[in-house]
């Protein structure tokens, strides 16, 4: 059996974005790491899915350069719209307003979080 254990991400200010991903996107901490100039949170959403990690190195150059390695993070969520405005209210940045999806049925909306990655909510119809 294969499953996602985490993903992680660099940020440039862990506190902000700590704050960010449990009040804005409703995520709970699990864990916290420091050792050798490396900061370190591991969160987690309801349940045992997979884990989402933020990551803070001294040395990595402000602010943080995206590339074109990632290009969205994907969240479930209950309420899109009300996530949404969560989000927005604890400092994203709209991207793409809440729109319902008929033909996949999905409700979905894009944000960019403090540090700019690019964070797409979805509310599946029916679950």
């Amino acid at each position: 059996m294969v499953t996602i254990g985490q993903t992680c991400i660099n940020v440039a200010d862990l506190d902000r974005s700590l704050r960010f991903y449990t009040a804005g996107i409703g995520l709970t901490l699990v864990r916290q790491v420091d050792f050798n100039g490396l900061h370190e949170v591991v969160l987690q959403g309801e349940g045992r899915g997979s884990r989402f990690q933020l990551a803070y190195q001294a040395e990595m150059p402000v602010p943080i350069e995206h590339g074109t390695a990632v290009r969205k993070i994907y969240f479930n969520v209950d309420d899109c719209a009300a996530a949404h405005q969560r989000a927005l209210d604890a400092g994203a940045t709209s991207v793409h307003e809440p729109e319902n999806l008929d033909d996949y049925p999905v409700t979905y909306s894009m944000i960019k979080d403090p540090d700019g990655h690019v964070i797409e909510l979805l509310e599946h119809a029916g679950q």
